[in-house]
């Protein structure tokens, strides 16, 4: 299946937006500047490094008070990896690739 191409302007949609569509084409392609991907695949590494905690807990030690689009890709990731078995991302040059196990749901 191709994945569905997500715009800057879709990412701000709910979280469960997000998970009807990869529940319908599999994955999703955030086209992203590289530097948003670079810094989501960071905070999503140190995320699960942490052993996947609370999000509330693990953003008191992050700043993302300005960053609008690093928490809106934070909070359907979570959702995601949550209600999505199998559930990871990429980070590329020119976006970031969510996908997970369909063959499990």
């Amino acid at each position: 299946m191709k994945p569905r191409q997500v715009t800057l302007t879709q990412l701000f949609l709910q979280p469960r937006v997000h998970r009807v569509w990869m529940l319908k084409h599999g994955s999703l392609w955030f086209d992203l500047p590289a530097k948003v991907c670079e810094q989501f695949d960071a905070l999503w590494y140190r995320y699960c490094e942490a052993f996947k905690p609370p999000p509330t807990a693990f953003l008191a030690n992050e700043d993302l008070v300005e960053n609008d689009t690093l928490f809106a890709l934070f909070a359907s990731a979570v959702y995601l990896d949550r209600t999505l078995p199998g559930f990871s991302s990429e980070a590329g040059a020119s976006g970031l690739y969510w996908q997970f196990d369909a063959e499990a749901v």
